[in-house]
């Protein structure tokens, strides 16, 4: 594969009209898009555009779409790192773990301010690594509403929350997508 390809899968918090964004995403000059409904992402080639991507994404969301809801771009690489630097990898089940993905890189003090507010919270574990965070509840589930829009406050950031399988899903995505990208040279 050519090294300036760009392939970024972009989850989306809110369910919106991929169909119509992906139209609206070819119109503006983005090629080979793909949208995979069940874990509401999208794939397209950002060869052209590089980290201009987020941007241009936001501003068709808010102003085409009307939609104010929170969006991430992800490269393959950083969705695979986000598994492997798990800090909690070990000590929960999957089924109980959370990825917290968010828009831009998080600030020390208020990561120690959510490590000390969880501290304090016996059956919720959280965990930091580069691209993003892991947050496991042992309990009642309908905790994790609440647990996540307190994380979010203190880092007075919006996340993303996803599932193992969401990411390893999408990894595969952006995987068929670059084959397809090569076998097209």
């Amino acid at each position: 594969m050519r090294s300036d390809m760009r392939p970024y899968v972009v989850f989306f918090r809110n369910s919106i009209p991929l169909r119509q964004l992906s139209v609206i995403m070819t119109s503006e000059g983005y090629e080979n898009i793909e949208i995979d409904f069940t874990s509401n992402s999208m794939v397209l080639d950002a060869e052209q555009h590089g980290r201009e991507t987020a941007t241009k994404l936001r501003h068709i969301l808010q102003t085409e779409l009307d939609e104010d809801g929170f969006n991430i771009v992800r490269s393959k690489v950083r969705m695979v790192r986000l598994l492997k630097q798990n800090p909690l990898k070990n000590q929960c089940p999957s089924s109980r773990m959370r990825f917290l993905l968010f828009e831009r890189a998080l600030d020390k003090e208020r990561i120690a301010s959510v490590i000390n507010w969880a501290e304090d919270n016996p059956g919720l574990d959280v965990g930091f690594a580069l691209e993003g965070a892991t947050v496991c509840l042992r309990g009642e589930s309908d905790r994790y509403s609440t647990s996540i829009q307190k994380i979010e406050e203190i880092l007075n950031l919006p996340a993303l929350v996803v599932t193992r399988d969401t990411i390893l899903r999408a990894i595969q995505i952006v995987g068929e997508h670059e084959k397809r990208l090569e076998t097209s040279l």
